[in-house]
């Protein structure tokens, strides 16, 4: 059976806004990773300036990040390239 005390509702909010603290921290730091890649690529994919790309990883992280690397970094690009 659950018990709440004191102790326990106490870390409730402190759990809550450090896992909230990381997920902004690591979102800014792939947004910012982001961009900065985007800004070394001779030529971004699809033409998408660099700002954009960190606009897309901060706002959606996950997918956004995921595009970028699939469109840039990965074997999809390579054969892009070759055709």
């Amino acid at each position: 059976m659950l018990s709440l005390n004191y102790d326990s509702v106490f870390h409730l909010p402190v759990l809550f806004y450090g896992y909230w603290f990381l997920f902004v921290l690591i979102t800014l730091i792939a947004a910012v990773s982001v961009y900065t890649d985007a800004k070394r690529q001779r030529r971004c994919a699809l033409g998408i300036w660099p700002i954009w790309w960190g606009a897309a990883a901060l706002v959606g992280p996950i997918v956004g990040v995921g595009l970028y690397w699939a469109l840039h970094h990965s074997t999809l690009r390579i054969e892009a390239e070759r055709q």
